[in-house]
């Protein structure tokens, strides 16, 4: 198993790259992009510390369908392709494990494409707060603070629009008393009400 140290927005690989190794986030965060339309990158989600990717590609042996940059300093560990046959044929629980975490993220993948292109802005931005809050938020007396990384570029590039677009759509969370500012980071103050917008259930 090797390690490696990245700089901030370094990239660790990019979208079309071999798919020859499986990644462990030991610190830090980074993130995950794809080339959208016109070519632009577009921010799939940010990965903290305990998270692991390129599993996909790595089983399967196509080139990867993402690129991913570090979005701190961080440190991750990587299990090459030789490692981690070896590796699953002697830990058959982790490969099981691995079987229902890539279903997990197949789900993920089928839930965001027919429907979320019959939600508004506002479902879908509900949907990424309150999945946010869930997987990488400090949880507090008053609500869950968001990472410091999520701001209104990263979000308006997760979900392909544009800055000024989030700042209405938070401004009416705010109201709604979902989300609350402190200093440039969001507070997620009721992450179920939240979960309640992006269902439609007003």
């Amino acid at each position: 198993m090797l390690f490696k140290r990245l700089a901030d927005r370094k990239p660790l690989f990019l979208q079309g790259d071999p798919g020859d190794a499986l990644f462990l986030v030991l610190a830090g965060s980074v993130r995950v992009m794809t080339r959208g339309a016109g070519k632009r990158e577009v921010t799939l989600a940010l990965l903290d510390e305990g998270a692991f990717f390129g599993d996909m590609a790595l089983l399967d042996g196509n080139s990867r369908a993402i690129s991913v940059y570090a979005a701190s300093e961080c440190e991750v560990a990587v299990l090459e392709r030789s490692e981690f046959q070896s590796f699953l044929e002697t830990h058959p629980a982790v490969a099981w494990r691995l079987l229902g975490v890539l279903c997990r993220h197949l789900r993920q993948a089928n839930g965001k494409s027919p429907e979320s292109s019959q939600r508004t802005l506002r479902q879908k931005l509900a949907g990424v707060l309150r999945d946010l809050a869930l997987s990488s938020g400090e949880v507090g007396i008053h609500g869950v603070l968001l990472p410091r990384e999520i701001n209104r570029r990263v979000l308006a590039e997760m979900l392909n629009t544009t800055r000024a677009a989030i700042t209405r759509e938070a401004a009416v969370l705010r109201q709604r008393g979902l989300l609350e500012n402190e200093g440039h980071r969001f507070r997620v103050t009721d992450p179920n009400g939240l979960g309640r917008l992006a269902r439609g259930i007003h």
